[in-house]
């Protein structure tokens, strides 16, 4: 009677502990930005919360063929983003929706005949 006390106290504090580093690991996102386009230069990625605010994630310029550096944010979950770009002189942005799961994140940014292309690894 008492081993299986103690078994069912230790598988309890074990589940506990796994939850509980769940939260402290997976409760931000490191993001890395890659530039695979050859003429758009990334310029700002930002959050866009629920009033409609912006929230800077990145701010530095990517340019063609470079990465950006790791940044860390605490957005788990599904946001509205905004990323800003220039192209032949002028500034231009894009909003669209995308999820981020916690832990490390590479979004690469790619150009195609309709525009700008996000991918998420």
């Amino acid at each position: 009677m008492k081993l299986l006390k103690l078994a069912s106290l230790l598988a309890v504090t074990a589940l506990l502990s796994a939850c509980i580093s769940h939260y402290f690991v997976d409760g931000d996102v490191r993001l890395q930005i890659g530039n695979s386009t050859e003429r758009y230069t990334l310029e700002r990625f930002s959050v866009i919360d629920s009033s409609g605010s912006e929230l800077v994630w990145i701010e530095e310029e990517i340019l063609p063929g470079e990465k950006s550096k790791v940044h860390t944010g605490y957005y788990v979950g599904t946001f509205r983003v905004k990323l800003v770009y220039e192209l032949e002189g002028s500034e231009a942005d894009t909003v669209f929706r995308k999820n981020f799961d916690g832990g490390s994140t590479f979004m690469k940014v790619s150009e195609s005949d309709s525009g700008l292309v996000f991918k998420l690894k």
